[in-house]
Formats: structure tokens, C-alpha cells, sequence
């Protein structure tokens, strides 16, 4: 059985994917930004269906071009 929370990063970093590659510009990657953002996906450990803001998918961009694959991982609260 695998890891909810790398479960979780791993969907992350499909549904971002797109946005690494170094040859888009920047209206590109805000067009993909946009159009992810009106998709619905499910979620990988509840399968419900979720939508994700475009704000959000920028952040997980940001976190894995700061941390890698760790970046996406969910905090754990304490």
C-alpha cells in the first residue's frame, strides 16, 4: 500500500507537470495555469472529485522548483 501523503505529491506533480517545461513562456504557462484550474480531477486518496485553483497549482510549482519532490508532499499538522 503506498504512502497517503506521497500518494498526494504525486498527483501534484502530475497535475503541475506541464508547467516545467523550460521552453513555455510566461502567457503560457498562465494559459495552462488556467486551463488545469477548470478541470475536475480526483482525489488520490478519498477519489472524490476536487478542483484546484490556479493559485494553488502555482504554489505547488513554486514549492517543487524550491524543494523537489518533497515540496509536494502535504504538511503534517502537529
Amino acid at each position: 500500500m503506498e504512502d497517503p501523503n506521497t500518494k498526494v505529491a504525486l498527483f501534484r506533480y502530475r497535475l503541475m507537470a506541464p508547467l516545467l517545461d523550460p521552453d513555455l513562456k510566461k502567457g503560457d504557462r498562465k494559459a495552462i495555469l488556467q486551463g488545469l484550474s477548470k478541470r475536475t480531477y480526483q482525489h488520490p486518496n478519498t477519489e472524490s472529485d476536487i478542483m484546484v485553483q490556479a493559485e494553488t497549482i502555482r504554489h505547488w510549482y513554486k514549492q517543487y522548483k524550491k524543494t523537489g519532490f518533497a515540496g509536494l508532499q502535504p504538511k503534517t499538522r502537529d
